[in-house]
């Protein structure tokens, strides 16, 4: 778990610096895959503490639109009803806040208000690439 927050603060305090406006897009899609709430595969006691994720949501949520960061910050605090996983409702608060003001977020939002699983339009946004055909994740 050290290196995921290491990670996500370089990538942050990347974000920072005009020298990377270049890679903005995939800095924050890259905080949106080390922070979520669900990992692809893994332990979950290897996932970042809600505390480090919500100081994170607190500097995207300050950062101008851009693709994909809708998505990152759904990751971040899309809901597991795991207490050890999930933001506090606090934080959640804040975030359906902000995705409210953003057009076509409904889904996300429900996301992160009540769990659940991606579309598959969010599927692709988040894993890349299309998954074979017959391959579903669950």
């Amino acid at each position: 778990m050290k290196t995921k927050i290491e990670l996500g603060e370089m990538a942050l305090s990347l974000l920072e610096h005009d020298a990377f406006k270049s890679i903005h897009n995939a800095l924050i899609w890259s905080i949106g895959r080390i922070g979520t709430r669900q990992p692809l595969y893994g332990p979950l006691n290897a996932v970042v503490s809600p505390d480090r994720v919500a100081l994170w949501l607190g500097r995207l949520l300050e950062l101008p639109a851009s693709p994909g960061l809708e998505l990152s910050v759904m990751q971040l605090s899309r809901r597991t009803h795991d207490r050890y996983r999930d933001i506090s409702d606090k934080t959640r608060d804040r975030v359906l806040r902000w995705l409210s003001k953003r057009d076509n977020c409904q889904h996300l939002a429900e996301l992160v208000r009540e769990g659940g699983e991606l579309a598959e339009d969010e599927n692709a946004l988040v894993f890349g690439e299309a998954l074979p055909v017959g391959l579903t994740l669950r």
